[in-house]
């Protein structure tokens, strides 16, 4: 039972990606460009490095916990930029023991980009009933299409 009168305290808790209207939105994808361009670079790394990192290289004015620099590395994970494997270095500590790596990102090709009626000045005039211009009568075209003879 609580006491006649007694008001409920608010704990506060700070934390550097919230200002007095809300997420701060900006500073938080900075932050995380700035890491996983980090990541990149280092091919991986701790919570401890990163966040030695972040605090050498002047990026942010704010002092920055490890806590946070943790969910800025968790928020990589999940937007699928990086991924995450315990060190096999037998440190114990939670900010030591998880190896963040970057997720490397195969460019993939488009189909169409090959097609060479894609980039082909003719591309306007080019159709099956047009006599001079058509895909049947087209040396780039044909050449796509033709099967090598080792297959």
């Amino acid at each position: 039972m609580k006491a006649k009168g007694t008001k409920k305290q608010i704990v506060e808790k700070k934390n550097v990606f919230f200002t007095k209207t809300g997420l701060d939105a900006d500073f938080v994808t900075t932050l995380s460009d700035h890491i996983f361009m980090f990541l990149l670079n280092k091919g991986g790394a701790t919570v401890i490095e990163t966040y030695d990192y972040v605090r050498e290289s002047g990026i942010s004015n704010v002092d920055i916990k490890k806590e946070e620099i943790l969910s800025l590395l968790e928020r990589l994970v999940y937007l699928g930029n990086a991924e995450v494997s315990v060190a096999k270095n037998g440190n114990s500590s939670l900010y030591g023991s998880k190896v963040f790596k970057p997720v490397k990102f195969m460019v993939g090709r488009c189909p169409l980009s090959e097609v060479p009626c894609y980039n082909c000045p003719y591309s306007s005039i080019c159709s099956p009933t047009n006599v001079s211009c058509n895909p049947r009568n087209c040396k780039a075209f044909v050449d796509l299409l033709k099967v090598p003879d080792d297959l």
